[in-house]
């Protein structure tokens, strides 16, 4: 099987460069065929353009238009294949330390984030008149003159004309910045050279394998579906045959479904189907010897069956035979619960039912959301339209319309207790998963305000802002009324403790201090093997023997907090594998409480051997909390194992390991 293919070219700047850049990145053993070309060409899995970022300010936005004219026309004809969408492109900035000056390590990396943002805003506009000038509906776009006036302005494509992109033609733009100066070379000289190039290499063969493994996977389906296309034509040739010859046969009568109990007495029918109830409230069919099944597609159906030839059984006249009728109620009303809490969630085989009932697909919480999740860019973020919430919060209120109409037995009563536990489970992990999914949207609306009153940067004072002043103090409660009861039935099915999460996250906004018992840390750790690098793997079996705990805030003296595992492993933290950590530090914390600041970062770093005896270096970045403001929610991150020498970014996740307080960490359910 032929291998990925990943394209070097120079779009701006010194042929040179594209020889540079592989000098670092020979080293090592890519899974992937790299090849140097003078000009992009449509047959790599995934294209790697480098622009001198010093020629970049000199030329300008007209640095870019040739090259991004190429892509557009590699765009159209990539279009004409039956090929995957989202090539993924990146767009690799070199030559920028002339640009960045003498500054500190950290101040560099958030001037280059800053310079990559920029310039890929700028990408993106004049990409989007270029696309314009490939995909103009001549019906529609007026004269010549007109067109090519149309694609000259910046206006955005389907305002002054019509833009019908190519079927599978699109672009994944990705923007990186690199280092490729030599060793002779004084600038940043403290700077590693080839900085950034192995991490960018990892994740273009990410990219280039996913690619090539989309392709194939759809060359095959697509000769199957040709495969399958001849034997329906042949059947159905076949078949016009057979009814041509046979047309003179009557047609079979189509049997109706029958009660399994309409020669009983009509007490008896009652008390089978009575029984027959109850044992489908307790799964029994689906118990086979110690195994159970939870096949919800069968089970639906059964239940939709019994409630079907329920509805018509004879009325009893006797007092005493009426016992059987408000059995049988009871059955039926506990039964209705679990069948409207499992099509509501979206169990498999709902929507096929809810269908073949007549109630529509939109009668559930499992919809695609209306917003984009949070990203690492936040400049993406900022630029996102602001009606994409109101369409959320449109759809949300339709489909609770179309739950109460349909299911109204989807309330906040208790499922039944004859129900199995493996059941109760799978829906309480199902309205979990639905609970923060339909959470992500307004986070992300959050997000996108907070950056806003920050000019692009999130502060304590645009989060006070926005909570006493800004959209979380007056407007989000009148826009999310229909959203929160939602919100407060996912969270009473999922188990939760039903509270209003927008008071929560206020509140925890205006507190001045947020207490964290930081005595004591337990970590969970099991046996694992990674690879760090490339080709190169780790067993690691045991856990650090320290944990440094670090505070630091700007303007402030940093300070580090020794952590000793303690020996005893057994008990109820060996069966968890759970390991506990002591304080070693001397502190004056009340009660071993630590009254946390917002605007204080953390970081935690630890180092481990693994089972060769080399050391690695283990990590919970500050820069990859959720918050920067809150920086204690880096406690909840998983942690990266990487070299000691190189940046925690260019590490694996080490899944499986956590970090656990003796209380639940305080973040609100909406903070972004």
């Amino acid at each position: 099987m032929a291998q990925a293919v990943v394209e070097v070219c120079v779009a701006l700047g010194e042929a040179d460069a594209a020889r540079r850049l592989m000098k670092f990145v020979s080293e090592n053993k890519w899974p992937v065929t790299v090849r140097i070309s003078a000009q992009l060409t449509a047959e790599a899995d995934v294209s790697l353009c480098l622009l001198d970022y010093a020629e970049l300010l000199r030329q300008g936005q007209e640095g870019l238009r040739e090259f991004l004219t190429r892509v557009a026309e590699l765009t159209r004809e990539w279009g004409k294949w039956l090929w995957p969408a989202e090539r993924s492109v990146f767009v690799v900035l070199y030559n920028w330390e002339k640009c960045a000056g003498e500054m500190a390590f950290p101040e560099l990396l958030e001037w280059l984030e800053e310079r990559k943002s920029e310039w890929l805003v700028r990408l993106q506009a004049i990409w989007a008149r270029c696309t314009a000038r490939f995909y103009v509906n001549p019906d529609r776009a007026g004269s010549q003159a007109q067109r090519e006036n149309a694609t000259e302005t910046s206006a955005p494509v389907g305002q002054d004309v019509v833009a019908t992109p190519g079927g599978f033609g699109q672009v994944k733009w990705r923007i990186w910045a690199v280092s490729l100066r030599e060793k002779d070379d004084p600038r940043l000289s403290d700077l590693p050279l080839g900085f950034g190039v192995g991490q960018l290499f990892r994740q273009v063969c990410v990219a280039a394998l996913e690619y090539a493994s989309r392709r194939r996977r759809q060359t095959y389906l697509a000769w199957c579906y040709l495969l399958l296309g001849l034997v329906a034509l042949v059947g159905f040739l076949t078949g016009i045959i057979l009814l041509a010859g046979r047309y003179h046969r009557p047609v079979a009568t189509v049997t109706t479904e029958e009660d399994p109990t309409r020669h009983l007495p009509s007490v008896e029918r009652y008390a089978w189907w009575v029984d027959r109830g109850r044992r489908l409230l307790r799964w029994e069919e689906w118990h086979q010897g110690g195994a159970f099944s939870l096949d919800w597609p069968s089970w639906l159906e059964a239940v939709q069956k019994f409630q079907r030839m329920t509805t018509w059984l004879p009325k009893l006249e006797s007092e005493e035979e009426r016992v059987w009728e408000r059995a049988l109620h009871d059955v039926r009303a506990q039964l209705g619960w679990v069948y409207a809490r499992a099509c509501v969630l979206g169990v498999e085989g709902a929507g096929q039912l809810s269908l073949q009932e007549g109630r529509p697909g939109k009668a559930s919480f499992a919809f695609p959301l209306g917003l984009p999740p949070v990203g690492e860019q936040s400049g993406l973020f900022q630029t996102r339209q602001p009606n994409a919430l109101e369409a959320f919060l449109r759809e949300v209120s339709e489909r609770r319309k179309q739950v109460h109409e349909h299911f109204p037995e989807a309330d906040l009563r208790l499922l039944p207790g004859d129900l199995p536990n493996e059941v109760a489970e799978d829906l309480r992990q199902l309205a979990e998963q639905r609970y923060l999914a339909v959470l992500e949207p307004v986070r992300a609306e959050i997000r996108r305000q907070v950056l806003r009153l920050g000019e692009g940067r999130e502060t304590l004072a645009a989060w006070r802002e926005l909570v006493q002043r800004g959209w979380l103090g007056g407007a989000a409660r009148r826009e999310l009324a229909e959203w929160l009861s939602v919100v407060q039935m996912l969270q009473a099915w999922s188990g939760r403790e039903m509270r209003d999460p927008l008071d929560e996250l206020v509140q925890f906004v205006l507190q001045e201090t947020v207490p964290l018992p930081l005595g004591r840390l337990w970590l969970s750790w099991p046996e694992m093997t990674v690879e760090p690098l490339p080709g190169q793997t780790a067993r690691l079996q045991e856990p650090p023997s320290q944990l440094l705990l670090t505070f630091s805030s700007p303007g402030e003296r940093a300070t580090t907090l020794s952590y000793q595992r303690f020996d005893a492993s057994t008990g109820q933290f060996g069966r968890s594998r759970r390991w506990e950590y002591r304080l070693a530090t001397q502190v004056s914390w009340p009660g071993e409480c630590y009254l946390y600041r917002p605007g204080v970062s953390l970081r935690i770093e630890a180092r481990v051997k693994d089972a060769m005896g080399k050391t690695w270096q283990i990590r919970w970045s500050e820069r990859e909390a959720r918050s920067q403001v809150f920086g204690f929610t880096v406690l909840e991150l998983t942690p990266r194992c990487h070299v000691p020498e190189e940046p925690v970014e260019a590490g694996v996740f080490l899944h499986g390991v956590r970090l656990h307080l003796s209380v639940p960490l305080p973040i609100p359910d909406l903070l972004p």
